[in-house]
C-alpha cells in the first residue's frame, strides 16, 4: 500500500461515521469536512492534469529536492489559504458524491503517475508550487499525501470541536 493509499484509507475511516448531516457542518474558516473532501479532489485533479502537461513537454532541468516538504506541508501552525481555483465550490453534498469524486480524481493522478517512463521524468521534469517553488513530478507525487495527511489532521479537529459543543468526548 503506498503512502497515499494509507493516507486515504485513515481518511475515509474518520470520516465514514460521521453523520451526514456533521459532514456539512461549517469550522470558523468556513470549510465543512464535505468541503476539505471536495478540496481534495480538487487538488489531484488539478496536479493530475499539471504533471500531464509537464510530461507532454519534456522540458527537463535540474530540480533539487525540497529538503523539509514533509514537515512544511504537514504543519497547520502556519495558515495558507487556498487559490480560489482551488477552493471548495459546495458541489459535494454527501459522503457518496465525495467519494465519488475522490476516487476519480485519485484515478486520474494514478494513470498519469504510472504513465511515467523514468526516474528522469520523475525527478527533471516538475512544475511550480505558490509556497515551495519548482517541485519535480516525484514530489508532487509526495505532496499529494502530505497534503491530504493535513486536511486529515484539520477533519479530526473540526470533528473534536463538534463533540465537545455536543458534550462527547
Amino acid at each position: 500500500m503506498t503512502r497515499h493509499e494509507e493516507v486515504r484509507q485513515t481518511l475515509w475511516n474518520t470520516v465514514r461515521v460521521v453523520r451526514e448531516d456533521d459532514l456539512q457542518v461549517e469550522n470558523a474558516a468556513g470549510w465543512s469536512i464535505l468541503s476539505v473532501l471536495e478540496h481534495l479532489a480538487v487538488v489531484e485533479q488539478h496536479i493530475a492534469r499539471a504533471m500531464a502537461r509537464e510530461l507532454e513537454s519534456k522540458n527537463f532541468r535540474d530540480i533539487p529536492v525540497h529538503p523539509s516538504l514533509a514537515e512544511a506541508v504537514v504543519d497547520r501552525s502556519r495558515k495558507v489559504a487556498a487559490p480560489e481555483a482551488l477552493s471548495p465550490k459546495g458541489l459535494v453534498r454527501t459522503l457518496d458524491q465525495a467519494k465519488e469524486t475522490l476516487q476519480a480524481s485519485t484515478q486520474l493522478l494514478d494513470k498519469t503517475y504510472l504513465s511515467v517512463a523514468s526516474d528522469e521524468e520523475l525527478d527533471q521534469l516538475g512544475f511550480r508550487h505558490p509556497l515551495f517553488g519548482v517541485l519535480s513530478i516525484r514530489q508532487w507525487y509526495d505532496f499529494i499525501a502530505l497534503h491530504e495527511l493535513r486536511h486529515l489532521a484539520q477533519i479530526e479537529e473540526m470533528l473534536k470541536i463538534r463533540n465537545e459543543a455536543k458534550g462527547w468526548e
